[in-house]
């Protein structure tokens, strides 16, 4: 059966680590004649990411990037709409869950909350509050654990940016 490429692959993700990889792809070819398939480059490219990854294992950064590629896709569902790949608010949105999600893989600790900062934009942005509590319970039956207030204010504000820019 064919293994299935680590989502990693998809350069959306790590657009820079992509590049390198195809470029080492090009290289590999060039010096010892042999072309590998374009697929490779998402492997070399989970290569490089894992390297800049201090003390982190391959399975992680794999599980960190499908997480955040199914994050990506509740949100798109949630709000019925594709989200613009190539906009400042996109790439804002994928840093901030994959930090988020490594977090909480490695279970290190968030900050303190603050309770009227939360109140307030979950009050302000009801549709990116839904969206975050689709995440909440996605964390806790997926990988049983919790998201503190902090990290859905956080979300929930990065959420109604990459939204309100998309024309929602």
């Amino acid at each position: 059966a064919a293994e299935k490429q680590p989502a990693v692959g998809d350069q959306r993700f790590y657009p820079r680590e992509y590049q390198a990889a195809r470029e080492a792809l090009k290289t590999i070819a060039y010096y010892e004649n042999v072309w590998l398939p374009d697929d490779e480059a998402g492997y070399i490219a989970l290569h490089f990411v894992n390297a800049t990854q201090e003390g982190e294992e391959m399975q992680t950064t794999i599980q960190v990037t499908e997480t955040v590629q199914e994050l990506i896709k509740m949100i798109q569902i949630h709000f019925n709409m594709s989200l613009d790949e190539t906009s400042l608010s996109y790439q804002r949105l994928i840093t901030h869950i994959r930090y988020f999600v490594r977090r909480l893989f490695v279970n290190e600790p968030a900050g303190g909350g603050d309770d009227l900062l939360f109140e307030q934009v979950k009050s302000a942005y009801p549709r990116s509050y839904t969206c975050v509590c689709k995440i909440r319970d996605y964390f806790r039956m997926k990988f049983h654990c919790e998201i503190t207030e902090e990290e859905m204010t956080y979300l929930m504000l990065h959420i109604r940016r990459v939204t309100s820019r998309e024309g929602t």
